[in-house]
């Protein structure tokens, strides 16, 4: 039993950005991070935080869950959005949070987030509808 827990880690699960979207991004994250000294990461959006514990493939057998839902449209409601993640006290951002860019709700982002709630966390459709992030 032991040997099985050790296997087991927490997990998040993003949406990748596709390319040719994705080297904006980043240009723009690193730009941001390298302004501020700052580290970077690979642009997401993170559709669950702590999608919970498993293995390695039992995370992927629940990902498989979400496979076929297509596009998943993102838009980003203010042009140059992509910000420093400077504290309030002027202190660097937790972890490696150096660029934050929020996306506006869309139906597809929504649809993603139950699906991901429900896939992940076993949520029924009547806790997911209220679609609270």
């Amino acid at each position: 039993m032991a040997h099985e827990d050790a296997a087991k880690q927490h997990f998040s699960v993003w949406l990748l950005v596709p390319e040719p979207q994705r080297s904006t991004i980043v240009a723009a994250m690193k730009a941001a991070a390298d302004a501020h000294g700052l580290p970077t990461s690979e642009p997401h959006i993170t559709l669950l935080g702590d999608a919970g514990a498993g293995t390695e493939a039992e995370m992927t057998a629940k990902l498989a869950a979400l496979a076929g839902m297509g596009a998943v449209t993102c838009n980003f409601p203010k042009s140059g959005a992509v910000t420093a993640g400077i504290g309030a006290d002027g202190t660097a951002a937790p972890w490696n949070q150096s660029a934050v860019a929020v996306p506006a709700l869309t139906p597809e982002l929504s649809r993603a987030h139950r699906a991901a709630r429900q896939a992940f966390r076993g949520e029924s459709a009547e806790a997911v509808a209220s679609d609270a992030w």
